[in-house]
């Protein structure tokens, strides 16, 4: 949903769903399979050339675990607040420019969802794959485990 900043009233208040088709063509982020729905409730304030926008929202989104490569469902939640502008010279660290005026929420979004997921995500309670060729160990494993990086390959039997 696009929205022009000259447009929005001040303390507007609404139910929103975001387009699925949007969001998933927006997509290319390698953790995330595919959204399935997002929806929730998004606020706008306005003060003079500045618009305070509230966004409180569920997501259904299919992510790629980071352990087995596997496809699997969860939910997030998106409460955040974001500022943004009009004018240039009202830029600033966590104020955002509208160049063109135009607020693109589905773009928000999905800035907000990639910059939510964690490096390894993963199913909770999923474990590393392991084999009789190899072991993954975590790096919490790894630092309890052993002292030189060559240590790990002591409990290894390597077959000549």
């Amino acid at each position: 949903m696009k929205v022009a900043f000259g447009s929005i009233k001040n303390q507007e208040k609404m139910d929103f769903q975001a387009s699925i088709k949007e969001l998933n063509s927006l997509n290319n982020f390698y953790s995330i399979s595919k959204f399935n729905d997002c929806k929730g409730v998004v606020s706008f304030s306005k003060v003079d050339d500045i618009l305070t926008l509230d966004l409180h929202l569920t997501i259904d989104i299919d992510l790629i675990s980071s352990y087995t490569l596997k496809v699997f469902n969860d939910k997030m939640l998106i409460d955040d607040t974001l500022y943004f502008t009009n004018k240039s010279e009202l830029e600033a660290e966590e104020i955002f420019y509208l160049d063109k005026g135009i607020l693109d929420l589905e773009e928000v979004i999905y800035s907000l969802v990639v910059t939510s997921i964690p490096i390894n995500v993963h199913k909770k309670g999923e474990k590393y794959l392991t084999s009789k060729d190899y072991t993954i160990y975590s790096e919490e494993e790894y630092e309890n485990k052993k002292s030189s990086p060559f240590d790990v390959l002591v409990d290894e039997k390597i077959e000549k």
